[in-house]
């Protein structure tokens, strides 16, 4: 598992969660992030890429960090933060790329994931992604928090 992203403290839990190699964007251009991956898989690419960034730009870089009959999955992208120029032969096609996108959830993927949640409940403390707590009265300071990535998760208590 590489993990791709910052800021830091998002890839030190990410490495506590059992990432094997994290790289962080705001050390590594763009073109140097491929590199590492293609250099972490032996020259291939990974084999599955899973973009949840929102950045456009992240959508290509991922295809390149792909390899080739590999699959591409993006859910980062469920708002329009504009438009990114790909290849579709180069990128798409002649990589035999298998692209799977998803725009949101439905009440099934959310029973599902408090599943998994519940099945790994003893492998994985999920309270660690809880960055900190906030009043109700503090919630736009939790917004501007999580915008400015000062928290990995910010969870509202109204009752406090």
């Amino acid at each position: 598992v590489i993990l791709v992203g910052g800021p830091s403290n998002r890839l030190e839990l990410g490495k506590k969660l059992g990432a094997d190699h994290v790289i962080n964007i705001f050390e590594r251009s763009p073109e140097e992030r491929v590199e590492m991956v293609r250099r972490l898989t032996g020259g291939r690419g990974a084999d599955v890429t899973i973009e949840a960034t929102g950045v456009p730009n992240a959508v290509k870089e991922g295809l390149a960090m792909t390899r080739d009959a590999g699959t591409y999955v993006v859910v980062g992208q469920y708002t329009d933060n504009g438009t990114v120029t790909i290849n579709p032969h180069l990128e798409l096609n002649k990589k035999h790329l298998d692209i799977r996108g998803t725009w949101g959830i439905d009440f099934s993927h959310f029973y599902r994931s408090i599943q998994v949640m519940a099945k790994y409940n003893g492998r994985f403390r999920w309270e660690q992604f809880i960055s900190r707590q906030y009043r109700l009265a503090e919630v736009n300071e939790a917004l501007a928090d999580v915008e400015e990535q000062k928290v990995i998760k910010a969870v509202i208590k109204p009752g406090d």
